[in-house]
């Protein structure tokens, strides 16, 4: 729960395994992230993209990309 409500970089591996239209991820302390992107739009591997946290398991952060405005 100490994760939920904040920003985190996230290095992209690429597409996540499911939901589908999300990436998958690494943020800097090795957890991995599973976050939703605009218009179903993954960044390409090796991206760093913002990532605002919406939910964790014990594993894993769940979240939504930030858009650049």
């Amino acid at each position: 729960e100490r994760w939920i409500g904040r920003p985190v970089e996230v290095l992209v591996e690429g597409p996540a395994r499911s939901p589908a239209g999300h990436g998958y991820g690494r943020a800097d302390d090795f957890k991995d992230v599973i976050f939703s992107t605009p218009a179903g739009v993954i960044p390409g591997r090796g991206s760093l993209v913002a990532v605002d946290v919406t939910g964790a398991t014990s594993h894993t952060l769940l979240g939504r990309m930030r858009v650049a405005r």
